[in-house]
């Protein structure tokens, strides 16, 4: 229904994860943004890296 017009916002919490992960297995290319405040923990930045490479 939404084609390429689709985005996904996350924080990186469990349920933004697991939605973002079923969200890929429908559209490997579906945009994902986050709001990057610098003041993230470091395991948040590791878990984006981690999803990124994905």
């Amino acid at each position: 229904t939404f084609g390429e017009r689709l985005v996904q916002v996350t924080s990186f919490g469990p349920t933004g994860v697991v939605i973002l992960d079923h969200l890929v297995k429908i559209n490997p290319d579906v945009a994902v943004t986050t709001i990057d405040t610098g003041f993230l923990f470091p395991e948040t930045y590791a878990l984006w890296e981690t999803v990124e490479r994905r």
